[in-house]
């Protein structure tokens, strides 16, 4: 599957949704009032979810990320 946006390799945040109420899931960390979809970095990934809900899909993500990046670290550098 392509993901032109990049939305896929970046880190998510839980934020909230202070115009229409709930929560969602964006690239920045800031409230929806915030958000400018015009710019590259405003991405809304998911939105109108509970917290609990938006906080778990974040962190299975985001443990997703860190763990491709770490297959991708030689740690044999760090051997003493």
């Amino acid at each position: 599957m392509s993901d032109p946006s990049g939305v896929t390799n970046k880190v998510w945040y839980t934020v909230i949704n202070d115009l229409v109420g709930g929560w969602g899931i964006s690239t920045t960390d800031k409230p929806m009032s915030e958000h400018d979809c015009r710019t590259a970095g405003d991405l809304l990934v998911a939105d109108g979810l509970l917290e609990d809900i938006a906080i778990y899909v974040c962190d299975l993500h985001n443990s997703q990320l860190d763990a491709q990046r770490l297959d991708s670290m030689d740690f044999r550098e760090w051997n003493v």
